[in-house]
């Protein structure tokens, strides 16, 4: 690494948080805890920073490369499980659903609470015209409210992403919200949108499908049927326009894994709770 304010800024890190853990690749997380072995001159993964990795492995795999627990960096992480629900706290049956999905199973009870929720609806999308002129959006890095120089980052970890230097917007394209500000509009992270107007460089209008969602054979990636269904907090705020069991998927890895570390999280667990 040559840039040196780059180096003394990362050395600063004490602590590291990934979520979303199931889109991280394993080349992904091999490279973090390579880059900070490095950086402390330390031969102990990650440097011996302490980290903790949160997500749903059942979620949305990487976009390129192999699942996260393919990398040798993760057998030195403990697993454990958390069981209870805040989201689908008072529908327990929709998130036994959920869970069900999560697996690629469903049973009898599992298709008729989906029938049930199957509707011919508006979905509220607007129809657009397409061939509007498109606009170029710069993708810009900041740190501590300021934009900083990615020429380095880029060198470092454009071979280990996906992420694009630009994107390309126009009225009609299709948008995903990522975070949960307007949660109380039943406007999820994950919830699909359609660009309406773009106003300007740095302002667009979106329009967004209130809580319904298609399964149907557009659901290509394991686990975006269940991502997408558990956006919502109830089966009563939810409104299915289609329904084609295919759309049901689970990568059967990622369940050999799972029961792996259920199983692993109980003999470490009761391991631990005899020693102390």
């Amino acid at each position: 690494m040559h840039d040196q304010n780059l180096r003394q800024e990362l050395k600063k890190i004490k602590f590291i948080i990934i979520d979303e853990i199931s889109m991280v690749s394993a080349d992904l997380l091999s490279f973090i805890s390579d880059l900070f072995t490095k950086l402390h001159n330390k031969p102990i993964k990650f440097g011996g920073i302490p980290i903790l990795l949160i997500g749903d492995l059942a979620q949305l795999p990487p976009v390129k490369g192999a699942q996260v627990f393919f990398s040798p960096v993760w057998k030195i992480f403990f697993p454990l499980f958390l069981t209870f629900s805040r989201r689908q706290q008072n529908d327990l049956p929709f998130y036994s659903l959920l869970q069900n999905v999560s697996f690629g199973i469903i049973t009898d009870n599992d298709k008729k609470m989906i029938f049930e929720k199957h509707a011919t609806i508006d979905s509220q999308l607007p129809s657009l015209q397409l061939n509007q002129s498109p606009l170029i959006s710069i993708a810009k890095d900041y740190y501590n409210d300021g934009p900083i120089n990615t020429d380095e980052t880029d060198k470092m970890f454009n071979k280990h992403t996906n992420y694009p230097r630009e994107v390309i917007l126009k009225e009609g394209c299709q948008v995903m919200f990522l975070n949960i500000k307007y949660f109380f509009k039943r406007v999820y992270n994950g919830s699909i949108g359609v660009v309406l107007r773009v106003l300007n460089e740095s302002l667009i209008e979106v329009v967004f499908s209130i809580s319904t969602v298609s399964l149907d054979t557009s659901m290509f990636a394991y686990g975006q049927s269940y991502v997408a269904m558990s956006r919502t907090t109830s089966r009563q705020t939810l409104d299915i326009t289609y329904f084609d069991l295919i759309s049901i998927k689970a990568d059967k890895k990622m369940i050999k894994k799972y029961e792996k570390l259920q199983k692993e999280n109980r003999t470490k667990l009761r391991k631990y709770l005899i020693d102390i």
